[in-house]
């Protein structure tokens, strides 16, 4: 059959339409005449791009999807229409020839567009390969959204295994393409994985853990999962056997220890660990705990006491450091008095703490030193760092572990060698400065770093000793004024020693930056501290100090310099070393004031001539002699009479002062003899020699509050000089000290300074806990202090009146009741009050003490007793329990509503008993019928309800109605869904779908998707999840149908794969 000659009309019109020779203005005319034309017009390569552009904006969609297919529409326009119609834009042939000639042209495609694009089910490879290129960090859903696609080529999949993001790079390496099919090992692997993919952790966790739906593998992986702990250290009805085994775990220890202290089952033994908590919070809970024994108190208060005494023995230091309490044992490794081989054991202690106290110890000998320098703690290595005997070695290799500071800190270290010394002189500023200050510095290096860019460096090298005269000199005209500055107060002081050498210190200063990083290392740690010999807190010197740098002189030239006439000739002979001890008195003899005090500034300077220039008459000359070494004490005894204040001052300071001539200098009028007096006596607070010139120092207002600070707050400093000194200015280290006497602490419990008082209770705390002998009177006074830790200690003091614990008995802290129950000393009817004590640990307490002390005795009531052994028969019979269900003693109607033999009827009637325990032990009885437990699961009192939610006999609908009656994180809610998960309730699908509120992955997703009881038609929606874990889950879980799980064994990722073909 013949086209009528309009379909001939038609048929050209769309041949013309179509045709690549058809004119522009012609195709417009076309476009408009009819949709049909215009949809043709679309798909011709020859449009203009000005008409393809119009026509993307047609109401007609197959004109606008043609649009998006033709190569000349504009690229503006085609990443437009692209999430519209992504098949379309993807193949579209001309945008791998744009991506190639401009790599930036899809930047601005927003990720929503991209994830819209990515969701088609064939994306070209150019399209796969560009995307690689993005930001993994700012674009991660994107990349996971093309790792869900199982045709990523392979060199792309590489690049994404070495992406920062952890969570793409690990989706990257387990993509199909690359690990491979896995038939075997993979539910191993899949949990492996699992357990490092870095899941966001919603603060769920714990709640899913509690109701049990966590897998044990990846309980022990996550840190998340850590505070799972909390909730059973806080619960009161946490056996002690759980509590020891959690303060045993050192894993779990920090993050409970503050819940078990102040949980009332907590163990003695627990308690006893926990007392060495370096947390005051933590040792406060156990010191006011019913359960911590006061002998355990006593024996760490007085371990306590020794290791801040600084006089402690080196025997009892010996038997302290197998202390179990890590406070104890860091106080001994602290400890100036602690034998080396004490520190040796202790080097090898697990905690780091006490390895940092034995490496700032003095005397720790090399070899552990060596040890310890291998430690990966900063801490410990820092501590070997600034100890004055670390050997250059070790320092060596301290420097090769490249910490900033480390090298700063072996710099300065004087053990540290002239090589090290030099490779540290290339590093950061800081660590040059400390090189260009230490004596073992090279001259050349000295040289290079005086060129050195940073003014504070050429500052330093000024300041060193072995710098060359011509080096300061070139330093004067240094164009930075603290250089300059520095040089010219440099080349005064050479010249003024070369007629005046200063006063030897006989030993050399430790470095400053040592003993300041070393202090601050102690105070991290904690530990006592010590006033004696604490070589961080004292600027007295400890290492031999090298003498001048003077040339090496015959002994022939030595006699013919000491001839010479030029007194600076002399004064150099008189100074050097090996100056022979005739030639020294000769010089000694010298009519040259100034060569005479360079003679006696020698080492080697005799006594002969120290006691012939103790009296001569240059002042100057004298007070060299006032600070020799070697001077003997009747020349010292002599010097402390002279009428120099400066030289009284080194004789005061002289170690070998004797008693009676400091005694003496204790009342110089002169308040810097007295301050060298109180600096060399400090060391002597256990000798009675020195007790009076304490009391007299202390007693003279002229001296300085630090010194009066110290003599109050030191541990054997006598109970006379504390007393007159609280009333100064010291009234906190007063109130700390452990020789304060009792009275003075009460008065300074009641001052207004909050730190005085906190420290005065605190010390008579340790009194009620120490002390025997405390009288009654005091106890009565310190009973009235408005403080917890001080009742519970007066309510555990042995000799505690009973009428000071009948009021103690009526106080609102249960833990204080608890402790006055337990008391020995507590009358009949105070205990018989206690008996009846709402809070069951009272109570109980109260019972174990009457059965103890009232069991046998005859002329007491014994009907608690009987009624007490009734309720202990598991056979009573039941007509006597309803009798002892009416007890006036709370725990007898408590045993009667857990007893077996407990009759409906009466667990009716107990179940509206006014105190809460005992509907508490109704509602947890086994015989307790369904409608009983109904009526108790609407209880006012939380404690019963949730005894309804753990009850396995419950009812379920009153399981579902708590589940739903309370939020997630209520106790209550999870204590019911535990329950209803253990009988498999088809309700729990609907719960466990309520616990995710967030397309996020967080961990909770997965634990839910994973759950068997997860309901089907929530992993329908979720299986194609750009998640792969979340997508295993699925995967695994029994309720998924079988159709989707047929979708996931054709998944991206090769465990999702297997795990699926396993489960159809």
């Amino acid at each position: 059959m013949l086209d009528s000659p309009q379909s001939s009309k038609s048929l050209s019109l769309e041949q013309e339409a179509a045709s690549e020779e058809t004119s522009q203005l012609r195709l417009e005319e076309l476009a408009r005449s009819s949709t049909e034309l215009c949809r043709i017009v679309a798909t011709n390569p020859s449009a203009a791009p000005e008409l393809l552009r119009e026509l993307g904006y047609s109401a007609d969609e197959i004109t606008r999807r043609s649009i998006t297919s033709n190569p000349n529409t504009p690229v503006e326009d085609l990443l437009e229409l692209g999430t519209e119609f992504p098949e379309e834009f993807l193949n579209n042939p001309i945008l791998p020839l744009v991506v190639l000639e401009n790599p930036n042209f899809l930047a601005d495609i927003s990720q929503e567009s991209l994830l819209i694009l990515l969701k088609h089910d064939a994306v070209p490879s150019w399209f796969l390969e560009w995307v690689t290129n993005l930001d993994s960090e700012e674009y991660e859903e994107v990349f996971l959204a093309l790792l869900v696609k199982p045709d990523v080529p392979q060199n792309a999949l590489s690049k994404l295994t070495r992406s920062q993001n952890l969570v793409i790079a690990q989706a990257a390496k387990l993509h199909v393409n690359l690990a491979g099919e896995m038939d075997e090992g993979w539910e191993e692997a899949a949990k492996a994985a699992i357990q490092t993919t870095l899941l966001y952790l919603s603060g769920e966790e714990s709640f899913l853990h509690s109701i049990g739906i966590v897998p044990e593998f990846l309980v022990s992986a996550l840190p998340g999962f850590k505070d799972r702990y909390l909730s059973v250290a806080k619960n009161p009805d946490t056996s002690p056997q759980i509590l020891q085994s959690l303060v045993e775990n050192t894993e779990f220890r920090d993050s409970v220890a503050a819940h078990i202290a102040e949980n009332p089952n907590a163990p003695a033994a627990a308690l006893k660990i926990l007392l060495g908590d370096e947390n005051d919070r933590i040792r406060d809970a156990v010191a006011c705990h019913p359960n911590t024994p006061l002998s355990v108190l006593q024996e760490y208060q007085q371990q306590l006491a020794n290791i801040k005494n600084p006089v402690t023995s080196a025997e009892t230091l010996s038997e302290l450091a197998t202390s179990p309490w890590v406070e104890i044992r860091k106080g001994v490794a602290f400890h100036p008095n602690t034998p080396q081989v004490i520190l040796e054991r202790l080097a090898q202690d697990e905690s780091w703490r006490v390895k940092t106290a034995v490496a700032l110890n003095i005397n720790t000998p090399s070899w552990v030193l060596e040890q310890l320098a291998q430690n990966e703690t900063e801490p410990v290595c820092e501590a070997v760092a600034c100890n004055p005997h670390t050997p250059g070695i070790v320092l060596e290799k301290l420097c090769e572990v490249g910490y900033c500071t480390h090298c700063s800190l072996i710099a300065e270290h004087p053990n540290t060698s002239a090589n090290i010394l030099e490779k540290l002189a290339t590093n950061f500023q800081g660590i040059r400065e400390g090189v260009a200050r230490n004596s073992n510095t090279p001259v050349s290096l000295l040289l290079k770093l005086a060129q050195d860019a940073c003014e504070g460096i050429r500052v330093a090298v000024v300041g060193n000793p072995k710098t060359p005269h011509d080096a300061i000199a070139s330093l004067k005209i240094d164009p930075d004024y603290d250089v300059r500055f520095a040089a010219v107060r440099r080349s005064h002081q050479d010249a003024e020693y070369r007629i005046k050498p200063p006063i030897p210190k006989w030993f050399s200063e430790y470095p400053i930056t040592l003993r300041t990083k070393a202090k601050d290392l102690a105070l991290y740690i904690r530990v006592p501290v010590l006033f004696t010999d604490s070589w961080m807190n004292d600027d007295r010197p400890l290492l031999p100090l090298s003498t001048h740098q003077l040339q090496k002189i015959s002994l022939e030239q030595l006699v013919e310099d000491a001839k010479s006439q030029d007194n600076e000739v002399r004064i150099r002979v008189a100074i050097n070393p090996n100056t022979p001890i005739d030639l020294l008195e000769k010089l000694a003899n010298d009519e040259d004031d100034y060569v005479r005090r360079a003679a006696v500034t020698n080492s080697n300077a005799s006594v002969n001539i120290l006691e012939k220039l103790g009296l001569d008459t240059n002042s100057d000359v004298r007070e060299v002699v006032a600070y020799h070494p070697h001077t003997p004490v009747t020349t010292l005894t002599q010097l402390a009479e002279d009428r120099g204040w400066h030289i009284r001052k080194a004789v005061a300071s002289h170690p070998n002062a004797p008693a009676s001539v400091l005694n003496k200098l204790a009342e110089d009028p002169t308040e810097e003899v007295k301050r060298a007096v109180f600096e060399n006596v400090i060391r002597f607070f256990n000798n009675l020699e020195f007790v009076s010139i304490f009391q007299k120092l202390a007693e003279d207002q002229s001296i300085f509050s630090h010194f009066s600070s110290i003599i109050a707050s030191h541990p054997n400093t006598p109970k006379s000089i504390l007393e007159r000194l609280a009333k100064g200015k010291c009234g906190q280290f007063i109130a700390a000290n452990s020789n304060t006497p009792i009275n003075v602490l009460l008065q300074l419990a009641r001052n207004v300074d909050g730190s005085i008082q906190r420290e005065a209770i605190a010390n008579l705390w340790v009194h009620l806990t120490t002390n025997s002998d405390i009288s009654s009177t005091d106890l009565e006074q310190i009973t009235a202090i408005n403080d917890i830790k001080l009742k519970t200690a007066i309510a555990r003091y042995p000799k505690t009146s009973n009428e000071i614990l009948e009021q103690l008995a009526r106080d609102s802290s249960c833990n204080i009741r608890t402790v006055v129950a337990q008391n020995p000393n507590l009358s009949l009817h105070t205990l018989k009050q206690l008996l009846k004590d709402e809070d069951s640990y009272v109570s109980k307490a109260a019972l174990a003490t009457y059965l103890q002390n009232f069991s046998e005795n005859q002329n007491t009531p014994n009907s608690i007793l009987e009624q007490w052994q009734v309720v202990q028969n598991p056979k009573a019979p039941p007509k006597v329990l309803v009798k002892l269900a009416k007890s006036p003693c709370l725990i007898v109607r408590e045993n009667v509503a857990s007893h077996p033999q407990a009759s409906t009827k009466l667990l009716h009637q107990l179940a509206l008993d006014n105190c809460s325990r005992v509907r508490f032990q109704v509602a947890q009885n086994p015989k307790t019928p369904a409608n009983l437990l109904q009526q108790l699961s609407q209880d006012r009192t939380e404690r019963v309800r949730m005894a309804i939610a753990q009850n396995p006999n419950t009812p379920t609908n009153v399981l579902e109605e708590l589940a739903c009656d309370y939020e997630w994180h209520s106790n209550i809610h999870q204590a019911a869904v535990k329950n209803l998960i253990q009988r498999r309730s088809l309700k729990v699908g609907s719960i466990l779908e309520s616990y995710i509120t967030s397309d996020e992955p967080p961990l909770t997703r997965f634990l839910v998707f994973l759950h068997p009881l997860a309901p089907s038609s929530l992993l329908m929606r979720n299986f194609r999840s750009l998640f792969w874990h979340e997508r295993y889950a699925i995967a695994q879980n029994p309720n998924t149908p079988t159709t989707i799980r047929q979708q996931l064994a054709q998944d991206s990722n090769c465990l999702v794969r297997a795990a699926a073909k396993a489960n159809l």
